[in-house]
């Protein structure tokens, strides 16, 4: 797959469009983000007619000026992820969030923490604004990593989903996006009827 251009800054590893799938068509659709200043990691999943759980589409958000002041970023990555939820028009948006406890055992990243707070925080807010169809923003902790390691949730999400290719993920956002998506769903699974091992 090539690299993504100035024109499509969003890598998409799935594009909904090139599979022929339809989203519009999709029963509910749950829009899991994981938010970073240089790779912010986006998944679709959704529930078709037949009630299977598909990924319906995946991709990374990306700023075009990597090295730009933190603020272009942001107002950047917050514009893709406008118009992600303008195509996708999702039920429900989960983002990512900091945590105090996990960076009490990270205590090397603390420097990082307040522009991923920032990011997030900015993400959530663009979630929010972008309401005026049924949207539900869950703020989501580091539970859903289950204790796995990046590369280990990498190969999990390629044994289930066949168009996730790992090698054009290299920083693992896709993957965890998909996996944070997999585990609200497990958390929720009374309330939704669903299991990610549907998929």
């Amino acid at each position: 797959m090539a690299r993504p251009t100035k024109d499509d800054a969003r890598h998409l590893l799935m594009k909904a469009g090139a599979s022929g799938m339809d989203t519009s068509k999709l029963l509910w659709r749950l829009l899991s983000l994981d938010p970073s200043l240089t790779a912010t990691g986006y998944a679709l999943l959704g529930r078709n007619h037949e009630g299977k759980l598909v990924v319906a589409d995946a991709g990374i958000i990306r700023p075009e000026k990597a090295k730009a002041p933190t603020q272009f970023r942001v107002d950047a990555i917050c514009g893709q992820v406008r118009e992600v939820i303008r195509e996708h028009s999702p039920s429900t948006v989960i983002v990512e969030c900091p945590t105090h406890k996990q960076h009490t055992r990270q205590a090397h990243k603390l420097s990082g923490l307040p522009l991923w707070g920032m990011l997030s925080g900015a993400v959530y807010a663009t979630c929010r604004e972008m309401s005026g169809a049924p949207l539900c923003v869950d703020m989501v902790s580091n539970e859903w990593t289950r204790g796995t390691t990046k590369l280990a949730r990498q190969r999990q999400i390629a044994a289930i989903v066949n168009s996730y290719h790992p090698t054009l993920d290299r920083g693992a956002d896709v993957s965890d996006a998909i996996a944070m998506a997999l585990w609200w769903l497990d958390e929720g699974a009374q309330r939704s009827g669903l299991s990610w091992r549907t998929c």
